[in-house]
């Protein structure tokens, strides 16, 4: 009986230091949590939950005038699910010189959302009064986080591990 109540004292005692341990590194992980939450929004700037796309055709058409562009085209495509996230395509097309474009593009490389440019085309040039202007098209593809959804339950599962869904 004695070695019994030894043995649990032992146990309680250890249990007591594991306890104390974690207890005094609990001010340790709510700065990990804070710092992991911290960079979960930083991620989700560059690859958001929402596609707010008329936010962001604002965005390009303001930074396609500060360029010096003139938009003739700006066109949200149906947005492509890719698994964990979505690509969403915005076909573009505007005049300028060829400086303006790459202008154009160089800003949209600074944004904190993930934004590529690609399919570019610049033709029918045309002098200006000394300028050479020309029409660029291209598509514009900007990507959101998709949450991955949970399966559905079986139908007529009564209880068991197969009856139970997991909830986000």
């Amino acid at each position: 009986r004695i070695a019994r109540t030894d043995a649990e004292q032992k146990r309680l005692d250890n249990d007591l230091i594991e306890k104390t341990a974690i207890a005094n590194n609990l001010n340790q992980f709510r700065r990990e949590k804070e710092l992991l939450e911290q960079r979960l929004q930083e991620a989700l700037a560059e690859l958001p939950e929402e596609k707010k796309i008329d936010e962001l055709l604002q965005l390009f058409q303001e930074r396609a005038r500060k360029a010096g562009l003139e938009i003739s085209t700006i066109e949200p495509a149906a947005e492509v699910n890719e698994g964990f996230y979505a690509r969403v395509p915005i076909n573009m097309a505007v005049t300028g010189n060829f400086n303006e474009v790459v202008t154009f593009f160089d800003s949209l490389s600074r944004l904190r959302r993930i934004v590529n440019v690609n399919n570019i085309l610049l033709d029918a040039p045309k002098d200006t009064g000394g300028k050479v202007i020309l029409n660029a098209r291209f598509l514009v593809t900007t990507f959101m986080f998709v949450q991955p959804k949970a399966a559905p339950a079986k139908a007529g599962a009564a209880g068991g591990v197969h009856g139970h869904r997991l909830q986000p």
